[in-house]
Order: C-alpha cells, then sequence, then structure tokens
C-alpha cells in the first residue's frame, strides 16, 4: 500500500500503482479515511476526493470546515482539493494548490513521489 507524508497538517495519503515518475492513480490519505484520485486533465494534474474505506459515510461528509459559510453543505464527495500541478521532473510536482478540508483553507502545494509507494505532500502559504 502507498502512503503519502501530508507536511503542515494537510492530509493526502495515497495507495495506487504509479510509475516511479508519475503521480496518478488512487491514494489513501495520511488519516486512512478518504481516498484521493489524482489524474492528467489538460495539462495539469488534479486530486479529487473519490470515497472512503467506510463507504456508508461518503454521502453523509461535507465540508463543514469552509471558510465560506455558503460552502459548508456542499459533500466532500467528487471534491477538487488539489489541482494546478504540473511535473517538475525528478519525481516532484509543483505550481498548483491543495485544499484541506478538515481546516477549510486552500493552500499553495508540491507534491514528491519519495518511493513507490508514498507521495510526500507540502501545503504553504506564500
Amino acid at each position: 500500500m502507498r502512503t503519502v507524508v501530508l507536511l503542515l497538517g494537510l492530509s493526502v495519503c495515497i495507495a495506487a500503482q504509479a510509475l516511479d515518475s508519475h503521480v496518478e492513480g488512487m491514494w489513501l490519505n495520511e488519516k486512512r479515511d478518504g481516498y484521493i484520485e489524482i489524474s492528467l486533465v489538460a495539462d495539469a494534474y488534479r486530486g479529487t476526493i473519490v470515497g472512503s474505506p467506510n463507504g456508508e459515510r461518503d454521502a453523509d461528509r461535507i465540508d463543514a470546515h469552509n471558510e465560506d459559510p455558503a460552502l459548508r453543505g456542499r459533500t466532500l464527495l467528487g471534491l477538487i482539493i488539489i489541482d494546478e500541478l504540473v511535473y517538475k521532473g525528478k519525481k516532484r510536482w509543483g505550481g498548483g494548490w491543495i485544499y484541506d478540508p478538515d481546516a477549510g483553507k486552500t493552500y499553495r502545494c508540491r507534491l514528491t513521489l519519495s518511493d513507490k509507494n508514498t507521495l510526500e505532500v507540502r501545503g504553504y502559504v506564500g
């Protein structure tokens, strides 16, 4: 099983089948309560919440911590939480953003595939 190490308290671990320099696939987040599918859309990589190990709860999970009160009722299932990432070489992606539903905040983002089972996700301000 592949695991993503999320720095700064963000959570995106992953369990997927990917090449050494390829991040596309299904990943299990660090808290092990959500699956994120990373795919190439146009020229950028995008991560979408596609389910959880406890599937019957998926439809009930909402974006309760969003800074925008109007968005707090939307479901997390199908929510894009990573976008605009481009491959930088040497198993690194950057230039995009990540949304942390646990904090309700969006950060700049970069990913590093440290081994075939571990994706390090770093969210940062600035």
